[in-house]
């Protein structure tokens, strides 16, 4: 099992299947881990994390985030993301790196006495310069625990991404560099929907998160490949700073 991986693949996220590599265009936040919990209204809280996304057995993909949210009402926080991501493997000349932002909203209130419920929002995309652009939308809920020092997280997104142009590069299965293992390709269409568990650890003003995330993605036909559906894992962990 060469890397776990998932859900929101990168722009240059190439997998395989048949020994055929295929490009997936991803979510403007690959991995959205994050609690129910947002500030309250003035309050604001910084998370950095990083992730590593892909299929079983096929190239992975390492990004890094940063999010900023700041509460407008103590039910309600505006969200930010900078993001960058590298592809993991032989990438033949090819610039591996993409960047990625995001700008959304939180609505959050308790469920009950042991969970806090949210809904959010967002719209960003993301730029490479091997892959060119793209623009991404996605809407989710999530829950999580209200214990004092451990509180579980559990989240369903889903997203849509749209190619900025086309331009052409070169996927790669493996690091072999095989005429059968190298195919010209460009970011489609994706759909996906993606679940997430994970943790949020420590006090509430300064926590370690972790999570684990399945994604199913497709992708709509274009000029250089079919369509196509694939599972995807990812693996993250973070830090956060600021109250809840």
């Amino acid at each position: 099992m060469r890397h776990l991986a998932l859900l929101t693949v990168l722009a240059t996220s190439l997998v395989a299947v048949a020994c055929t590599p295929h490009a997936y265009t991803p979510s403007a936040r690959p991995l959205p881990l994050s609690t129910a919990q947002a500030p309250a209204r003035g309050e604001s809280d910084v998370q950095l994390d990083g992730n590593a996304t892909g299929e079983v057995l096929g190239p992975g993909i390492f990004g890094g985030n940063v999010r900023y949210r700041r509460g407008v009402r103590d039910d309600l926080a505006v969200v930010g993301d900078l993001g960058l991501l590298r592809v993991d493997g032989d990438n033949h000349g090819q610039n591996p790196y993409a960047g990625t932002a995001r700008v959304g909203v939180q609505v959050h209130a308790p469920a009950n006495d042991d969970l806090h419920a949210a809904a959010f929002a967002g719209v960003g995309g993301g730029f490479a310069p091997t892959a060119g652009g793209y623009a991404s939308a996605d809407v989710g809920g999530m829950l999580t625990g209200t214990h004092r020092y451990v509180r579980p997280i559990f989240l369903l997104d889903l997203y849509a991404s749209e190619p900025l142009g086309e331009k052409p590069f070169i996927a790669n299965q493996d690091n072999l560099g095989t005429s059968d293992s190298m195919r010209t390709v460009e970011l489609p269409r994706t759909v996906g929907v993606q679940g997430l568990l994970g943790f949020d650890l420590g006090r509430r003003d300064r926590s370690v998160m972790l999570g684990l995330a399945i994604a199913q993605l497709h992708t709509f036909a274009n000029d250089v490949q079919e369509a196509r559906s694939q599972t995807f894992f990812g693996l993250g962990g973070g830090f956060r700073f600021g109250a809840i």
